[in-house]
């Protein structure tokens, strides 16, 4: 299920610095119920802390267009912007 998958992806993310395999998780989690946008968002988290900015971009960007009001993508598009990552749809 979908949470699973995404508490998976938390647990790597945050407390095992296991990058890969959480950006999967949150991959698995997001394709398994799609419009979760916190999953999406995470997944670009990950991708940021792998150095993937423009796959960082893209995923905050998707987060944004499932919940406009979702200030945490809002704020790591921001981020990016600062970093000189394009971050405007493609």
């Amino acid at each position: 299920n979908a949470t699973a998958w995404y508490n998976a992806g938390w647990v790597r993310l945050e407390h095992l610095n296991d990058l890969e395999q959480a950006h999967a998780d949150f991959d698995k989690a997001y394709r398994l119920l799609p419009g979760y946008h916190q999953a999406v968002f995470n997944r670009g988290v990950a991708n940021e802390r792998l150095g993937r900015l423009d796959s960082a971009a893209a995923d905050y960007r998707e987060a944004l267009d499932l919940k406009p009001d979702f200030e945490l993508a809002a704020l790591g598009l921001q981020r990016l912007s600062d970093q000189g990552v394009r971050v405007g749809a493609p």
